[in-house]
């Protein structure tokens, strides 16, 4: 005898909702009485009371899917990457070379704390680093004063400007830190400060940054270098030695777009 409802049967099974669980959305019913069937039907699991059972099976016998982890890009692209975040971008990663930096103009929201703090930059590089190093750390400042014009009037002293500016430029040239051969008591002892460089220094790393993309992870192969996203803020020896990297991952990529030509596997011209 066939005990399910009939097509008209006001207990038949009601259409979809779209709400059900994704394997046990139905609850149904079966009636008996001393042992005698008396009636069945179904509804939704919702509001049943039946729901945390249902959500129990479903966690029970959904499948288990393992994403496989995208493959790593070769280590010319994420050199090329970080080299990016290093200057500030591709466009500027290819026209970089080894030239002395340029002297960047006063800006026009500088004020007189400006010229103090230029001079604790002289005295510094005086003490410790040579002209070049200056001229990097010179144009940290304006940039700071052009994206930050109350930068300056924040700061305890202006020597404290200068201490956090100066961190930051030697850490983008590897001058600074650990292994480096300056560190944070020189400067202090330089400019006669109590309190650390570093306390401003991550402050300006945030402004002289802007909104670039975060560097990421810097790959084994690429120096030991705070990404500030602009060569202005780098000396000629430092970016030289980014110039002979970037030809070293320029022709990785070559090397790797020809093997792939030969494999069939990449058209022979490179895409736009």
């Amino acid at each position: 005898m066939n005990y399910w409802p009939a097509p008209d049967d006001p207990w038949r099974e009601p259409p979809s909702t779209g709400r059900e669980h994704e394997l046990f959305g139905r609850v149904r019913h079966v009636v008996y009485l001393e042992g005698r069937f008396l009636d069945t039907w179904t509804e939704p699991v919702e509001g049943s009371g039946y729901e945390r059972w249902a959500d129990e099976l479903d966690r029970r016998e959904r499948p288990i899917v393992f994403e496989p982890e995208p493959p790593s890009p070769p280590v010319h692209e994420r050199v090329l990457a970080w080299l990016d975040s290093v200057v500030g971008g591709r466009v500027a990663l290819l026209a970089l070379d080894d030239s002395p930096g340029r002297v960047v103009a006063r800006p026009e929201t500088a004020g007189e704390r400006y010229d103090e703090v230029l001079a604790c930059i002289a005295r510094t590089c005086d003490a410790l680093f040579d002209a070049d190093f200056q001229t990097a750390t010179s144009a940290a400042l304006a940039a700071l004063v052009s994206q930050d014009p109350p930068a300056l009037d924040r700061a305890r002293s202006s020597a404290d400007v200068a201490a956090g500016l100066v961190w930051l430029v030697g850490r983008a040239n590897g001058a600074v830190g650990p292994g480096a051969g300056i560190t944070q008591k020189q400067l202090r002892q330089v400019l006669w400060l109590k309190s650390s460089p570093g306390n401003l220094a991550t402050r300006y790393k945030g402004v002289l940054r802007g909104l670039a993309p975060d560097p990421g992870y810097r790959p084994q192969h690429c120096p030991d270098l705070l990404e500030l996203g602009s060569p202005d803020f780098l000396t000629p020896s430092t970016r030289r030695d980014l110039v002979g990297l970037r030809d070293r991952a320029l022709l990785a990529a070559e090397r790797a777009w020809a093997d792939a030509v030969a494999r069939g596997e990449a058209p022979p011209t490179p895409a736009e």
